[in-house]
């Protein structure tokens, strides 16, 4: 993708960096769903290329999946997305049903709350206050992202 005039037509955008755990399997589920559904323009965005779209197009995170249809955001997803999900965004940018924004992936907010109910109950059990109270916030974060009113619960 050459520039944000690119962005004013329909397709799926890919927004990643160089150092993201997730981004290499969702660049292979979106190639594969591009190729079952051709009509579909897929493009990669480099975030540290493009700093310009990243803050134009408000990304925030790697990997985020953007949904355009004439020129109009019709889903997003941020982080690990599922087949399924980058699938919804695919048939949402071809004129299918918008997709619910969603925050975090689910599979994101699990580890977030499971590693924050560790690290509190480690931080519990050697007495590191510190690490219990940082365990805390990252339960709580976890938790947070599951009631959001703009978390999407049906994935």
């Amino acid at each position: 993708m050459s520039s944000e005039a690119d962005l004013a037509s329909s397709g799926v955008v890919l927004f990643t960096t160089p150092g993201c755990p997730h981004c290499p399997r969702v660049r292979q589920t979106s190639l594969d769903v591009a190729q079952r559904r051709p009509g579909v323009k897929f493009s990669e965005v480099s975030a540290v290329d493009r700093p310009d779209l990243v803050k134009s197009m408000n990304v925030r995170a790697a990997p985020t999946m953007l949904a355009l249809r004439d020129g109009v955001e019709v889903g997003r997803t941020i982080g690990a997305s599922s087949a399924d999900e980058i699938e919804r965004l695919f048939e949402a940018s071809a004129g299918g049903p918008a997709v619910a924004r969603r925050s975090v992936s689910t599979e994101d907010r699990t580890i977030r709350s499971a590693a924050g109910a560790v690290l509190l109950l480690a931080g519990l059990i050697t007495q590191i206050i510190w690490l219990a109270l940082f365990g805390v916030g990252l339960l709580l974060w976890g938790w947070y992202d599951y009631l959001s009113p703009n978390a999407s619960l049906t994935s």
